[in-house]
C-alpha cells in the first residue's frame, strides 16, 4: 500500500479540525486565562527544509498528531496562543526567514 493511499484512508476516518471564528477563539482563550490555563499552537513544520516532509508534518500536526524525531524529541515549535491581531503579527514576524 502506498504512503499516499495509507494517509488518505487514515484521514478519511478522522474528524476534520474545527475552524474557529476570531471572536470564538478569543472568547475561548479568555475563558482559559480566567481559569489559569494557557493554549499553545503546535507548528511541526517550522524547521523542515524538505517541502514534502514539511507538507506531511503540517497535515499530521493539524490533525492532532504530536510528532517526534528519532530521539523522541518534539519536532517543530510550540508557541503560546494569544488573542488579538498584534499578537499574531508578532508571532508571524518571529517566524520570518530570508531565503537566499
Amino acid at each position: 500500500m502506498s504512503a499516499e493511499s495509507w494517509l488518505s484512508r487514515l484521514f478519511s476516518r478522522r474528524q476534520a479540525p474545527v475552524m474557529l471564528s476570531e471572536l470564538a477563539r478569543d472568547r475561548a482563550l479568555s475563558v482559559l486565562a480566567k481559569n489559569g490555563y494557557q493554549a499553545h499552537y503546535y507548528t511541526p513544520d517550522q524547521d523542515a527544509d524538505d517541502q514534502e516532509l514539511a507538507a506531511a508534518l503540517r497535515l499530521l500536526g493539524r490533525s492532532g498528531f504530536i510528532i517526534t524525531d528519532q530521539r523522541g524529541d518534539l519536532v517543530g515549535q510550540v508557541a503560546l496562543a494569544q488573542s488579538g491581531s498584534e499578537s499574531r503579527a508578532r508571532q508571524k514576524r518571529a517566524q520570518f526567514r530570508v531565503i537566499e
